[in-house]
């Protein structure tokens, strides 16, 4: 897939990229040309939380509430909410009771 994305990431043609799939939220270094690169997928799946394990060293943010009370302690859910105007993208990263975590601007 990089080999085929490659020649519009060397034009800087994508600013940023969100995806899911993984159940995590977490953001990434600047890689291949993408400056923003943000898993967002945090909520379909209960997993478990791993709150004393390290960050993968290309990840520099990750989202990290557990459910309290719970043993073995499960993740928080999240979800993103995007605001587009224009060049301009706000996105809000929040958790499952609606507490904002974390955010983006981009354009």
């Amino acid at each position: 897939m990089l080999k085929r994305v490659q020649p519009v990431l060397d034009q800087h043609l994508i600013t940023a990229w969100l995806w899911g799939h993984e159940h995590r939220c977490a953001f990434y270094k600047p890689l291949h040309n993408l400056p923003f690169g943000r898993c967002i997928g945090h909520s379909g799946v209960p997993v478990f939380a791993r709150p004393e394990d390290t960050l993968p060293p290309d990840v520099t943010y990750e989202f990290g509430d557990w459910v309290l009370e719970t043993e073995p302690r499960f993740a928080r859910f999240g979800f993103v909410v995007i605001d587009c105007q224009n060049d301009h993208m706000k996105v809000q990263y929040v958790n499952e009771d609606g507490t904002p975590h974390n955010f983006d601007e981009f354009q």
